[in-house]
């Protein structure tokens, strides 16, 4: 664990334009309708928004925070042996265990990759 490599720069980049992804989702959950009281679509943003807050909302959110980006720019030299300075200042090279649970939920929030790879293979085999 001591020991353990920086992240590469292209995991950093795709974690970025994952979390591009996951934004894109959460503004299609904020404007889609859902089915309300009795089996109804419901189309007030403001119901759809208090649901979703209400929901997953927060770890949808949690979830986008670029943990792989603080980590491939901390430097272990500039932390010390308290943990709390070091998550406070994001040198994540001070805690590597703790970076490991902190992107388990981002590892979650990826289960829907397939969904959108299939909708990409859809949308791409019916443009050609």
């Amino acid at each position: 664990m001591s020991f353990e490599d920086k992240p590469y720069l292209e995991s950093v980049v795709v974690e970025q334009y994952m979390n591009f992804v996951f934004l894109v989702e959460m503004i299609r959950i904020f404007t889609t309708p859902i089915d309300g009281p009795k089996n109804r679509k419901v189309y007030d943003h403001r119901y759809i928004a208090m649901t979703y807050i209400k929901g997953g909302f927060i770890m949808d959110a949690y979830a986008m925070i670029p943990y792989a980006f603080f980590r491939y720019n901390s430097n272990r030299d500039d932390g010390n042996l308290n943990d709390l300075y070091n998550l406070i200042t994001f040198n994540y090279e001070r805690l590597p265990r703790f970076y490991k649970m902190m992107i388990f939920p981002q590892i979650l929030r990826a289960r829907n990759i397939i969904h959108y790879l299939n909708f990409f293979l859809k949308t791409l085999k019916s443009s050609i």
